[in-house]
């Protein structure tokens, strides 16, 4: 064989493996250890909205969730796998957002080989906020001045407990 054509054989061989590593490790990085928080935070500041907290969907969010839960399993006709571990050609990953106002935001994030990722956002179901929580736990007491409700006794205002029926005030 011609040294030329198999130096360029070779070369070849060489820069297909560093173009399948560099995108493998892309790939890698973009699946298991990118936040893309950055992404969420710039997405809700174009929405007004601040971040909370961010986490991975459990079982309860599911139930409230504007995208289809995925199956556990998946079928293909193809299956690679590398060092035993399978290759997924396409995968999805969802996060669950949720925002200082109370605004549930679901992510997709779907990575697709020698693509970039696609991040679809949706709104979920709104959650209440720990100060509405409060305030309608607030709106729910009843000052208690002259009466007890329970059995009509006269109160002094500085008790606590009616005498008559032992119903506690506070």
């Amino acid at each position: 064989m011609d040294p030329i054509i198999e130096y360029l054989l070779i070369t070849f061989a060489v820069a297909f493996a560093i173009f399948i590593t560099v995108g493998q490790s892309i790939l890698f990085y973009r699946r298991y250890l990118k936040s893309y928080k950055q992404e969420i935070e710039e997405y809700l500041k174009a929405q007004g909205l601040t971040l909370q907290s961010c986490d991975s969907p459990n079982e309860d969010n599911w139930k409230k969730s504007p995208f289809t839960k995925p199956s556990r399993s998946n079928f293909s006709l193809l299956l690679i796998h590398i060092n035993g571990v399978p290759i997924v050609w396409k995968d999805q990953k969802y996060k669950v957002i949720i925002s200082n106002e109370g605004k549930v935001i679901w992510l997709e994030i779907d990575t697709i080989y020698f693509k970039k990722p696609k991040l679809a956002f949706k709104y979920g179901a709104k959650r209440k906020s720990k100060q509405v929580e409060a305030k309608q736990q607030t709106e729910n007491i009843r000052k208690v001045s002259d009466l007890c409700p329970a059995c009509g006794f006269k109160l002094i205002e500085s008790e606590y407990e009616c005498p008559d029926c032992g119903l506690n005030f506070r």
